[in-house]
């Protein structure tokens, strides 16, 4: 697993790194300790220069997924636990959509050899 953190408009705080690490291994790690290649985070954290106003986004990038989750607001450590939870449930959404791809086609196929449909229902 290789994690990256970059730091925009900001210097770089190890407790802000910890924590990411932290919420990233409770959170997201398992999900993807299953993958047979090697997995990708990116994160970025950006501060703006005049107001308070902090943006992280996490890129996950491994053979079954490629999603982006991002999130503004002022509180840095907030965003952080909003965007993983945000990256939680796009990475089940994606696994619940490989799944169905998977078992939807070897359904039909079940049905049809046990004759309880017809070659116009599969067309369907």
């Amino acid at each position: 697993m290789n994690l990256r953190i970059a730091f925009r408009h900001m210097d770089h705080s190890d407790s802000i790194e910890a924590y990411v690490k932290k919420e990233l291994e409770e959170k997201v790690y398992k999900f993807l300790q299953h993958e047979d290649d090697q997995a990708t985070i990116d994160v970025v954290l950006d501060a703006a220069r005049i107001h308070h106003h902090h943006k992280v986004e996490i890129r996950l990038n491994s053979k079954h997924y490629h999603l982006i989750a991002s999130n503004e607001g002022a509180d840095l450590y907030e965003q952080i636990v909003i965007v993983v939870k945000l990256l939680v449930q796009e990475i089940k959404k994606q696994k619940e959509r490989n799944l169905d791809k998977r078992n939807h086609p070897q359904l039909k196929k079940d049905k049809f050899e046990d004759g309880l449909l017809d070659d116009e229902e599969i067309a369907e």
